[in-house]
């Protein structure tokens, strides 16, 4: 019983683990489009081409914007997610322990 409670937060530990390696990756997939896209804006700053470049800009900062806060209110759920995981992992392993010592 605590074998397998404590096989059940390791496992959850790894979920977390890699919902963060994801979420990590995603960053930086939306990072290089944003570094992309004011690239592009920057290569625009010829005189005929100064409006298409602010709304390139323009994008790539709403690009980054809208990212973070997605990412902050994903990453804040997930944590929150795999904290009562672990806490209800961690509890049912601590009685199934305390079972094991009381009988």
């Amino acid at each position: 019983m605590a074998g397998q409670a404590i096989l059940q937060i390791k496992e959850a530990e790894a979920q977390a683990h890699e919902i963060i390696k994801n979420a990590r990756e995603e960053a930086n997939r939306i990072i290089r489009q944003a570094k992309e896209e004011t690239a592009d804006a920057f290569s625009c700053l010829e005189e005929t081409c100064k409006q298409q470049a602010l709304e390139k800009k323009q994008k790539a900062e709403a690009t980054v914007r809208e990212y973070n806060l997605a990412f902050s209110k994903e990453t804040e759920a997930l944590c929150d997610t795999l904290k009562q995981n672990l806490l209800s992992k961690k509890a049912k392993a601590i009685d199934a322990i305390i079972q094991m010592l009381t009988t």
